[in-house]
C-alpha cells in the first residue's frame, strides 16, 4: 500500500463575500507534517470548489502546491466524499477525497484523505532463453 494521509481543516475566517470561507489545519502524510490552508467558494448548494495550498519548507525555502478540488456529481450515499482533485507532491502522485462534518462540539470541519495513486503495472511476459523458430518451418511430415 503507498503513502497515505489525513487533514482535519477547520474555519479560520470568513470573506466579506459570504459564499466564501478559509480553512486552515495539518496534512499529516506519512512522517511529513504540511500546513494546509483552503478557500471554499460555495457559489449555490450544489455547486462548491475547494483551493488547496500545500505549503512545504524545506532548507528555508517555501513552496506552495495549490490543488483544486470539484464537487463530486450524483454521490450515492452519504459516506462518499464531497469533493475529489489530484496533486503531486514530493514526487507523488496523490488523490485527494474530502468530507464535511462536524466534531463532537458541532463545529464544520472538511476532513481530507490523500492517498497515493499507484500505476497499473503490465504484466511481465516470460522470457524464454530458446531462439524463436523462424515462420518457414513447420510440422514435419513423413
Amino acid at each position: 500500500m503507498g503513502m497515505t494521509g489525513i487533514a482535519k481543516l477547520y474555519k479560520n475566517r470568513k470573506h466579506t463575500d459570504q459564499s466564501i470561507s478559509e480553512w486552515l489545519g495539518i496534512l499529516n502524510l506519512g512522517t511529513k507534517h504540511y500546513l494546509t490552508t483552503a478557500t471554499v467558494d460555495v457559489s449555490s448548494p450544489g455547486d462548491a470548489t475547494m483551493l488547496l495550498e500545500i505549503h512545504v519548507r524545506r532548507s528555508g525555502v517555501r513552496d506552495i502546491h495549490r490543488v483544486k478540488l470539484e464537487i463530486i456529481p450524483d454521490r450515492e450515499s452519504d459516506e462518499q466524499a464531497h469533493l475529489f482533485g489530484t496533486t503531486n507532491l514530493d514526487n507523488t502522485e496523490l488523490a485527494i477525497w474530502c468530507w464535511m462534518f462536524r466534531d463532537t462540539e458541532k463545529k464544520k470541519l472538511f476532513l481530507l484523505r490523500f492517498m497515493e495513486i499507484e500505476e497499473e503495472k503490465e504484466p511481465v511476459q516470460p522470457v524464454s532463453n530458446r531462439p524463436a523458430l523462424p515462420p518457414s518451418i513447420g510440422l514435419i511430415k513423413r
